[in-house]
């Protein structure tokens, strides 16, 4: 379907995403529970990217994350649909995932459209061109 060379860059691309992404600081610090004595429990999501980050000197470096951040945001100025499979993507799911996800979606809003898998991965090549392009 795709010359393997794509494949490859996309992968690779993909891949230093994903590990920037999930590298960012989680976005609930405490669980919606109290300690013993009173005070507001961590989250085990919180708790896990603190060892990490105190681990790894390079989690620290909020460059790379910076400039992903704004890739990103300027994807979605430019092509919404296309960072709604980003971002997707780059929180783990799969093709197949993502593809049920768009038609569900279409769906539930009453929309003609659907996506056959080709459809899912040609959005994500694309918006992975476009997120490496302007990272």
């Amino acid at each position: 379907m795709l010359p393997d060379m794509v494949v490859e860059k996309v992968s690779r691309d993909l891949a230093q995403f994903q590990r920037t992404w999930q590298g960012s600081a989680p976005m609930r610090i405490h669980d919606r529970r109290l300690g013993e004595d009173g005070t507001p429990v961590f989250s085990s999501e919180f708790i896990a990217w603190f060892y990490r980050a105190w681990n790894d000197d390079d989690i620290l470096a909020t460059d790379s994350r910076m400039r992903l951040a704004r890739a990103m945001k300027r994807l979605r100025d430019l092509a919404p649909r296309e960072y709604d499979v980003m971002r997707r993507v780059l929180d783990g799911k799969s093709p197949p995932e993502i593809c049920s996800w768009l038609n569900e979606r279409a769906e539930r809003g009453g929309h003609q459209e659907r996506y056959s898998l080709k459809d899912t991965v040609v959005l994500i090549v694309s918006g992975s061109d476009k997120v490496a392009g302007w990272y």
